[in-house]
């Protein structure tokens, strides 16, 4: 029996086999769940997430046979999911060009979009590029989270800001809190009652993100809390 992490190397190797292979490719998008409600673009969970996460949201609690993400209980249970994450982090990978161009052709289309609702940035450049297009559509609001927050930071130290229109939320877990010189807003987990002075996630992102509340809300200071479940 192959444990997720075994599944989704598996997956990977596998898309980029068949893209080398010669076969056409595109990016797929999600276009949305029950609390998103809007388009994501998303990679392989745990594969392109920062390496802490595998001691965070990608740890196996005892007696449970998955991590406690989310994104990998649903690549693990979905197989075309599974494929169509690994098909994305490929073309991201090595297809660089082609990613950005069909990422950014979706961007024309939409008011309002997730970023990542499985993966993270940790390919190379990938951060970079994302501001490209989103500067390149600046009618497309993008609200996201993320571990990797030293790309994030970096990108601040040099460009002086990011763009007006992506919405990121630094995650935190617990008592992993992450590195934030720049005081972007953050997200952390809690359990039982929402910690005095904390956002609560409204629990649509498409009705949130309409009247400015949770994490698009979410400013310099400001800590978003999202229950565990």
């Amino acid at each position: 029996m192959c444990t997720v992490n075994e599944k989704i190397r598996k997956a990977f190797e596998e898309a980029k086999t068949r893209l080398f292979a010669g076969e056409e490719m595109h990016v797929h998008f999600s276009e949305g769940n029950s609390k998103t409600n809007m388009p994501s673009v998303d990679l392989l969970p745990l594969f392109t997430c920062h390496g802490r996460c595998r001691e965070t949201c990608g740890k196996i609690e005892n007696g449970k046979a998955l991590p406690i993400c989310y994104a990998c209980a649903i690549a693990n249970r979905f197989p075309v999911v599974m494929r169509n994450y690994a098909e994305n982090t490929v073309l991201a990978i090595y297809r660089p060009s082609q990613y950005w161009e069909e990422v950014s052709k979706k961007m024309r289309t939409c008011r309002f979009m997730r970023l990542f609702t499985s993966g993270d940035m940790i390919i190379n450049g990938y951060f970079d590029n994302l501001c490209k297009v989103l500067a390149d559509n600046p009618h497309c609001e993008m609200q996201g989270f993320t571990k990797c927050y030293e790309i994030v930071n970096r990108y601040i130290t040099e460009h002086g800001r990011l763009p007006d229109n992506l919405h990121i939320l630094f995650s935190g877990w617990f008592d992993m809190l992450p590195n934030n010189p720049h005081g972007l807003p953050e997200s952390r987990i809690y359990v039982g009652e929402l910690p005095e002075g904390w956002l609560s996630c409204g629990g649509n992102c498409a009705e949130c993100s309409c009247v400015g509340l949770g994490c698009w809300k979410a400013t310099t200071g400001d800590i978003v809390g999202l229950k565990k479940h």
